[in-house]
């Protein structure tokens, strides 16, 4: 996947550019972080990506441009912004954790990807199965003016991750001024809008959208593979949010079980398969010639552990995990020195 930074340069009728070359030489697609850049990513730029992810049938992955549930600047409206473009020049086109963006507007948001989607068009939103999310605490919306009458939040549902406190406005300023990529969760959504959102059925998938976890003791990112799963920070989505949903679905009745690992399997590899990349075909089902990548759980046990104080604990209920047909998780354990997945790449274009 190619990442769109702050300054993307657009030829619109003049010949390549990086990008181009990028997706050229094997790249999924494109990801949009503008809600990062929602003064540094201009409409134009927008419209030259998704100009360019529909010449080459490829998809472009959206944190979409305001997570607000308040007019003009709303949630509804991002999503319109990158929704019309895909209308006007095709490829794909997703949606991350769209419930922490359009907030109390999720539904209708989903509605209009509905009607996208019944007209032919290959857009989804993604869900994780939490009201809160992680982020730095410089995120352009996470600043008072919209997260407070916006979002409808205070900075007391903001949560720095090495300490596990809340934010003050002494705080928050604070780290503004000395350290502003502090990682932080806050609160977004909330728990209803967020599981009709996971539950709606064709027009959703399940992600975790994985932030890095922070070793408490140190504040570094916890990154080397020998991290012990306790002492961490952050957000337990990373370790948690597969697990979660399948707990959700035994006890809640949620949606039902094969709706489920659809969600987290064949309709994402689908939706990657129609987006260009044709490996995908191989992926997120089980039959002669597909990849034996394999999660193997017990429906009556798998449960998520992470939480907010540990967000590291690993989930249990899956005693097996196969990647390229290769056991890499064994009687709950993960091994060690077992490395048999494969890159999936777009083929190289002339």
């Amino acid at each position: 996947m190619f990442r769109i930074g702050s300054r993307f340069l657009w030829k619109t009728e003049t010949g390549s550019n990086s990008s181009d070359s990028t997706i050229r030489r094997g790249a999924l697609g494109f990801a949009v972080p503008v809600g990062y850049a929602v003064d540094g990513i201009t409409a134009r730029e927008i419209i030259g990506i998704q100009k360019l992810a529909g010449k080459y049938g490829v998809a472009t992955f959206v944190h979409a441009r305001f997570s607000s549930q308040a007019d003009p600047l709303s949630g509804a409206l991002a999503t319109s912004e990158f929704i019309s473009n895909l209308g006007i020049y095709g490829g794909g086109l997703l949606f991350h954790h769209i419930h922490q963006q359009a907030l109390g507007t999720t539904d209708m948001v989903l509605n209009r990807i509905d009607d996208a989607r019944a007209n032919g068009l290959n857009v989804l939103g993604e869900i994780y199965p939490y009201n809160f999310g992680a982020t730095i605490v410089a995120a352009d919306y996470l600043v008072p003016s919209n997260y407070g009458p916006a979002m409808g939040r205070t900075y007391s549902d903001i949560t720095e991750s090495a300490t596990g406190k809340p934010l003050t406005k002494e705080r928050y300023e604070e780290l503004m001024q000395a350290a502003p990529t502090t990682a932080v969760t806050f609160l977004g959504s909330t728990d209803e809008v967020m599981l009709s959102a996971l539950a709606r059925p064709g027009t959703t998938v399940v992600g975790s959208d994985a932030f890095p976890l922070t070793i408490l003791a140190t504040g570094e990112n916890a990154f080397d593979w020998d991290t012990p799963y306790e002492g961490l920070g952050g957000h337990p989505r990373g370790a948690g949010s597969y697990a979660l949903v399948l707990r959700l679905v035994r006890e809640d009745d949620l949606m039902s079980l094969m709706t489920a690992l659809g969600k987290m399997s064949y309709d994402v590899a689908r939706f990657l398969e129609d987006s260009g990349v044709s490996l995908m075909a191989y992926k997120g089902r089980i039959q002669v010639g597909a990849d034996a990548d394999i999660t193997i759980f017990d429906p009556e046990t798998v449960t998520e552990n992470s939480t907010m104080d540990e967000p590291g604990l690993p989930s249990t209920g899956i005693p097996y995990v196969l990647v390229n047909g290769t056991i890499v998780v064994k009687d709950s354990e993960v091994l060690e020195g077992v490395y048999p997945g494969q890159a999936v790449r777009m083929p190289v274009r002339n």
